[in-house]
């Protein structure tokens, strides 16, 4: 091909086990183990469904079996056509991506392995494990249209901690009279809402703490609770209600909505063991004569005779956010509110570390008997000097803030432009002020006051993609039941991409943007939804096509799923890693091939060209009934190869049936004339693509003259005028006739020159005088026989 062209590679995916409906299954790993949930939550099964066929497969159903790893036994399945069994429509030719709540109702799946089948009926729960998800498309019938193959996604089944009980802590002893306030650390990482229900009973001589749990009349049972703590009140049952107790036992269940276990251990904390102190006379000693028991650090005697009173000591002072103050001694506050000074120290779970805090003249509460405060008014700052890595971006931590009201985080996300590889034409820090809390960073969107600007200077596509990122979407979750602290970073930048390089409506595409940047170079691939219609690619006016998604690859570290894709050309980048580009992975495509176009559906590749240029590859084998023009004659087409390598028509061919003008007469016995098979390879004249055209004849095309003699029409092609010569823009040439005679056991024959038929039905014949022209004949008479 003599002009070059940029890069462009459509190839079509191949068809597993030759069935029309390709499959292919996105799983989210880890997952949650109640199966009701994958019907219910679209992110955790995304599934594409790609028809190569021109059939509608109305009320297919997607059939799925869940097996355990590595025995791979299967454990659940679906029930197939089972009346809550979703129904999907597949369009001929088109792709279909369906989500879990599509294609799995809760009530349409069978827990197939028994003792799995009584666990999951008793936590609805699949056990902690690695599975894969194998995928079988039904038609309506029945009968198989699509799998997903040898080679099943896999994902790995966990389920989260269970409540982590903190206050009253084992085997505390807590001031008589005290109304405790329970305290737990939350379950984190659970796929569904989570609620508590707290249980405390009494617990007597000899008997065992789970004993107690099992047994004893409750003196708490609360459910429903969305908080991780309960105060208890004086409406609640007195403790002083059971005076054989040496003590309570207190534990928490985490439960879903449906009250199903929402954490390991049945979504049971540990169970924990407290008392109270027995109350004090006048002169300093125990009201009864009951053995001293270990006592809370919240419990202490001064001089061995007087009790302190307990709500007069600051030890910790609660904050916003979750975090609490650990007070460096104790400092006396007998006023509601009092004012203090001092020093202490913060854990913060995000930097896995604590320290060190002065204040000065901050209002706090009355302390309770535990020695906890609360921050009433005033500020507390936190110098930080802390950088974090995540991925592409540094976290710099500058400042803590506290008030009354609020936890606030100042600090600065850093890029380091080198390290992503990009040209990029912006600020390389962005200042924030975001709620903090020991959880981390709520969801947030942190505008750029500058845009980053980046183009793929550095990248193997250069000018033919630009970013525009305007805004970054950061979330952090800290999950405190681990030790250390699991930190999880979000972080998304959010704008526009252009690809001067590809044309659509007159204008470059531009396709919003969502690319993660909290994995590193790894996770640099983007997802694009746009709706290309009737777009060009840059260099090559005979390629037009239409897409819905792209895939922007700006990771050297990793390909797209599917890329390469089989059968190409061979070139060694797009088996490297560090192949960047753009992948459409359903390209609807026209070729424009002599007068006509040639319609292909398929996958493309768009990658490095020179200038502002796409080179293209293709590699797509198809069936096809569509009907191209050559040179005037109408062919049915039954099946088409397009092959493109880096800008450069390697081949394109087509097989069918031409289809005679309407005006061209002849013997209604001729009935070969109807089923002419012809071959067409495309070839490029440096200006646009043009076709030729050979009959496959196969022997040769016999016409017979009743028993007389047969007329055999061999060499045969279709010749292409160009430019048309007004209604005439081609004709069907036969360059070697015989007449044989009889047409039976012939004894005789005779050779021709050419027969020509013109696409406007007239016919004419080869002689030493030149072609003439014998449509009009009424009668055509050779070596004596005479055509009707």
């Amino acid at each position: 091909m003599r002009k070059a062209v940029g890069v462009l590679l459509l190839v079509l995916s191949a068809v597993l086990s030759a069935q029309p409906v390709q499959v292919q299954v996105i799983l989210r790993s880890p997952a949650p183990g109640a199966l009701p949930v994958w019907a219910s939550d679209p992110t955790i099964v995304q599934l594409i469904l790609r028809n190569t066929s021109s059939t509608l497969y109305d009320g297919a159903v997607v059939s799925f079996a869940i097996r355990r790893l590595p025995a791979g036994t299967v454990v659940a399945r679906s029930k197939d056509f089972h009346p809550l069994q979703p129904r999907v429509n597949i369009p001929p030719n088109g792709t279909l991506v369906l989500n879990g709540p599509q294609i799995i109702h809760e009530s349409a799946v069978r827990i197939e392995e028994e003792s799995l089948r009584q666990q999951a009926q008793a936590t609805g729960q699949l056990p902690e494990g690695e599975y894969e998800f194998c995928v079988r498309v039904l038609d309506a019938q029945g009968r198989e249209i699509g799998n997903t193959g040898a080679f099943c996604p896999r994902t790995v089944v966990m389920l989260p901690d269970p409540p982590m009980l903190i206050h009253p802590r084992q085997d505390s002893t807590l001031a008589a009279g005290t109304l405790p306030m329970f305290i737990w650390a939350p379950v984190t990482g659970s796929p569904v809402p989570v609620t508590y229900t707290l249980h405390v009973v009494p617990l007597f001589p000899g008997q065992a703490l789970q004993d107690a749990l099992d047994r004893n009349t409750p003196v708490l049972n609360v459910s429903g609770l969305q908080a991780p703590l309960y105060q208890y009140v004086p409406t609640d049952i007195p403790f002083a209600a059971f005076p054989q107790a040496v003590g309570f036992v207190w534990q928490v269940s985490a439960l879903d909505a449906n009250g199903r276990p929402a954490a390991r251990n049945n979504g049971k904390s540990e169970i924990f063991r407290f008392r109270f102190a027995p109350a004090l006379t006048g002169t300093g000693v125990p009201s009864d004569t009951t053995t001293k028991q270990p006592r809370d650090d919240s419990l202490t005697l001064s001089g061995g005779t007087q009790a302190i009173d307990t709500g007069s000591v600051v030890r910790r002072i609660e904050l916003p956010g979750g975090f609490v103050l650990v007070v460096h001694g104790a400092i006396s506050c007998t006023s509601s509110p009092c004012t203090i000074s001092g020093g202490g120290s913060l854990w913060i779970p995000l930097l896995g570390d604590s320290v060190a805090v002065s204040f000065d003249g901050i209002v706090v509460s009355r302390p309770t008997a535990a020695g906890i405060a609360r921050l009433v008014s005033g500020t507390i700052l936190i110098p930080l000097s802390a950088v974090r890595q995540y991925g592409l971006l540094t976290l710099r931590l500058g400042q803590l803030s506290f008030s009354s009201t609020a936890a606030l985080l100042d600090g600065a996300w850093i890029a380091q432009w080198s390290q992503w590889g990009w040209g990029c034409r912006t600020a390389d820090s962005v200042a924030f002020r975001l709620p903090f809390a020991v959880t981390g960073i709520e969801q947030r969107l942190v505008p750029l006051s500058m845009p980053w600007r980046c183009d793929g200077s550095g990248l193997l596509i250069g000018p033919c993609v630009e970013l525009q990122l305007d805004t970054l979407d950061v979330r952090i979750e800290v999950d405190t039941a681990q030790h250390p602290p699991r930190v999880t970073p979000y972080l998304f930048g959010v704008g526009e991409v252009t690809l001067p390089c590809l044309i659509s409506g007159g204008a470059p595409l531009r396709a919003a943007l969502r690319l993660r940047l909290s994995s590193g170079k790894a996770d640099l691939i983007a997802l694009l939804q746009a709706r290309i219609r009737d777009a060009s690619v840059l260099g090559m006016p005979m390629l037009r096509a239409d897409a819905d998604t792209l895939v922007l690859d700006l990771s050297d570290e990793v390909n797209p799923a599917n890329v390469p894709p089989a059968g190409l050309c061979t070139n060694p980048a797009w088996h490297d890693a560090r192949w960047r580009g753009v992948y459409v992975p359903n390209l609807r495509a026209r070729l424009r091939v002599g007068d006509d176009s040639l319609a292909i559906t398929t996958s493309a590749l768009f990658d490095q060209g020179n200038g502002q240029k796409f080179r293209v590859s293709l590699a797509s084998v198809l069936r096809s009934h569509d009907t191209l023009t050559v040179g005037g004659f109408a062919v049915r087409v039954d099946s088409v190869t397009v092959r493109l390598c880096q800008g450069t028509l390697q081949s394109i061919s087509a097989r069918g049936t031409v289809i005679l003008p309407d005006a061209f007469r002849r013997p209604s016995s001729w009935t070969a004339l109807d089923s002419i098979r012809v071959r067409l390879s495309g070839y490029d004249d440096g200006n646009r693509w043009q076709w030729n055209a050979t009959l496959d004849l196969r022997g040769g095309l016999s016409l017979r003259f009743g028993s007389l003699a047969k007329l055999i029409l061999r060499d045969g092609t279709i010749e292409i005028l160009d430019p048309p010569q007004g209604g005439r823009r081609g004709y069907i040439e036969f360059s070697h006739l015989q007449l044989e005679a009889p047409a039976d056991n012939p004894t005789g024959t005779a050779d021709f020159y050419g027969l020509r038929i013109w696409n406007t039905g007239q016919i004419e014949l080869e002689s030493a005088e030149g072609w003439l022209d014998i449509s009009r004949w009424a009668r055509l008479s050779v070596a004596n026989l005479t055509i009707q």
